[in-house]
């Protein structure tokens, strides 16, 4: 949370805020595949990156349904109400 109440990266924050947001969210993916080998042995390094992989290429075809569904079934303004409150 920034001085004025805002969160960070909430619109109408400080192009400074969003630029930092915006560089840590980039870097996520590649530090989280880097950090791999560090925290699992060598056997089992295969079946944890195939998990990893397989886990993020559900999330990413199924998020974008399961937010069409709940836009449809509730609206998207209470859809928005909810993004806001997390």
């Amino acid at each position: 949370m920034t001085d004025d109440g805002k969160q960070i990266g909430e619109p109408g924050g400080s192009q400074g805020e969003n630029r930092r947001v915006a560089l840590f969210s980039t870097a996520y993916g590649p530090v989280l595949s880097a950090a791999l080998p560090l925290l699992a042995t060598a056997q089992r390094l295969t079946q944890i990156n195939a998990l990893m992989q397989s886990s993020m290429m559900i999330g990413q075809l199924l998020g974008p349904a399961a937010s069409g569904i709940v836009i449809a079934a509730s609206g998207a303004q209470n859809v928005l109400y909810v993004t806001a409150g997390t």
